[in-house]
């Protein structure tokens, strides 16, 4: 192959690249309009919820062809599991009353495969499927030691 070529290629790959890697992440800073509803390593996420615990777990139950990724939930554990391009990872649920509001900590448990854009994916996907809005994590930490104690 000719050095020029492979210089064409190289050159029109990259941006396609790159578009594939921050496509999601893009997503994901908009949906959470600018809320950083999770901690350093992406392992929990926080939001308060428009609806009563109950009516989350229905919702959840339902699957939609709308849905943003592929899921199973186990309502007994509370332990839904997400899979996306050969990628599977578990999440633990637990749900917090606060001022009659309900919060959603949502906390990475397993990650069978490690190179997905899952993490990134989780926000959207509580935000439509439940009507969850992020909650910034810091925040929902004191309110969580607060409900704990």
């Amino acid at each position: 192959m000719e050095p020029i070529v492979f210089i064409i290629l190289f050159v029109a790959c990259v941006p396609l690249v790159l578009l594939i890697i921050f496509v999601p992440v893009i997503k994901d800073k908009k949906a959470r309009n600018g809320v950083t509803n999770y901690d350093t390593f992406s392992k929990n996420y926080s939001f308060v919820l428009d609806c009563s615990k109950e009516k989350a777990i229905e919702l959840l139950l339902q699957k939609s062809v709308a849905d943003t990724l592929n899921y199973s939930f186990d309502q007994n554990s509370m332990i839904i599991q997400f899979e996306h391009l050969n990628a599977i990872i578990e999440y633990q649920l637990m749900f917090y009353t606060f001022e009659n509001r309900t919060f959603l900590k949502v906390t990475r448990i397993q990650m069978i495969h490690d190179k997905s854009n899952i993490p990134f994916m989780i926000n959207r996907f509580f935000i439509e499927k439940c009507g969850a809005e992020p909650v910034d994590y810091q925040c929902f930490r004191s309110l969580e030691s607060s409900v704990n104690e």
